[in-house]
């Protein structure tokens, strides 16, 4: 799901006026089982929230013996999205994502395209100067981890929820240009 997630994203960047179902990128369905989600023109976290409602116990995403269910995605996503709009995010707000390729990874993505925020992924292998620039060039003020933070990033404030952890960035919140 994460590789099908990641060719629909670069094939929106590319022809950003195209409809999703219109890249071809939503085609496979590799990872996912069940019914595959139809695009049309709804966001991906309301289809998958539809999805989950339909069939909460499908796997949505695995990873080597990890899976987690559309429902637990959803469940997960919306609690985390809860957290980031009681923090200031939503439309015209950017949060920060420092995630490996793992499940969880898809949860943070989900539950900040809830809050109707846009975000700006990071690599947690850069070195914690690199990681410091992007997140103080972005102006963000939200950044939401799937691993353990680093003590030297300088963080002002930690919410850990289950494996995520929600910090606060010491800087001001811009606004999308």
């Amino acid at each position: 799901l994460l590789d099908e997630f990641d060719r629909t994203i670069r094939a929106s960047l590319d022809r950003p006026r195209a409809a999703v179902s219109d890249s071809g990128a939503a085609r496979s369905s590799a990872v996912v089982s069940g019914p595959p989600l139809r695009f049309d023109g709804r966001p991906l976290h309301a289809l998958i929230g539809e999805h989950a409602e339909r069939h909460p116990a499908h796997p949505a995403v695995r990873l080597d013996d990890r899976i987690a269910s559309y429902g637990d995605l959803d469940r997960r996503s919306s609690q985390l999205a809860h957290e980031l709009r009681l923090r200031g995010a939503g439309p015209g707000r950017i949060v920060g994502v420092v995630a490996h390729r793992v499940p969880d990874t898809v949860v943070v993505i989900m539950g900040v395209l809830k809050t109707g925020a846009a975000y700006v992924p990071i690599d947690p292998a850069y070195p914690v100067e690199r990681i410091r620039h992007i997140v103080d060039d972005a102006g963000l003020v939200e950044v939401v981890m799937t691993c353990a933070a680093d003590p030297r990033l300088g963080i002002a404030e930690t919410l850990v929820l289950g494996s995520l952890v929600l910090v606060r960035w010491p800087a001001t919140a811009h606004e999308v240009a």
